[in-house]
């Protein structure tokens, strides 16, 4: 089987997710003093990462941040989590990468197995299945009592390739193709065979020239 692996965060989606969640909670009727602190501990976190105090790396912080909005999704019931998420979706449409859609569509005409592998919240990526995606792949946001995990395990870039093998333990990598923007995905694009990358970061840009990968803007 031949398979096609996107990426989320800006690769199908050219935005940041977090700050996204967190302008379209904002404009929500859903109580703010838990969104006030939990935006205040973000902004301040971000800032120290730019002044490169206490070593931390971005990564870290967009995977530490990602806990964090799942904190605020547990302050809310299922039903309002599953409606605002469904408005999450609809309001990311404009947001798409209008190339990357058609390609997830090509892809299933010429008979790829297509999966998105984020580590975005499972729950919120379930919706973009109607792009034509036959497999999710992300952070579980619910533990098997349905409740919001008191410690959320995010999904993060070094553990991509691990969570992929987990899934299909068959692969052929020489049959496999993957979308990216981000150099913190090399470890999967170095493994695949065709590795595509989409709006690249300055460093991805660099190793996509050097390997003559296919770049899609």
């Amino acid at each position: 089987m031949k398979y096609a692996i996107y990426d989320f965060d800006g690769t199908l989606l050219q935005a940041s997710t977090v700050p996204f969640i967190l302008q379209q909670w904002k404009a929500s009727s859903f109580p703010k003093s838990t969104y006030h602190k939990i935006n205040r501990a973000i902004i301040f976190r971000y800032v120290l990462m730019k002044l490169k105090v206490f070593g931390i790396r971005y990564d870290d912080f967009r995977y530490w941040a990602m806990g964090k909005v799942g904190q605020l999704f547990a302050t809310i019931t299922i039903d309002q989590l599953s409606q605002f998420l469904d408005d999450l979706f609809i309001a990311s449409k404009s947001l798409l990468h209008k190339k990357v859609v058609k390609q997830i569509s090509k892809d299933k005409q010429e008979g790829f197995h297509t999966i998105l592998l984020s580590g975005n919240f499972d729950v919120f990526l379930e919706r973009y299945r109607v792009l034509g995606f036959d497999d999710i792949l992300g952070t579980q946001l619910f533990d098997h009592q349905a409740k919001v995990f008191k410690t959320i395990t995010i999904l993060s870039a070094d553990q991509k390739v691990s969570a992929i093998l987990k899934k299909f333990p068959a692969i052929q990598w020489d049959k496999t193709k993957a979308f990216s923007d981000s150099y913190s995905d090399i470890e999967l694009l170095n493994i695949v065979k065709e590795a595509i990358c989409v709006t690249p970061d300055k460093r991805l840009l660099k190793v996509a020239k050097a390997n003559q990968w296919r770049v899609i803007l």
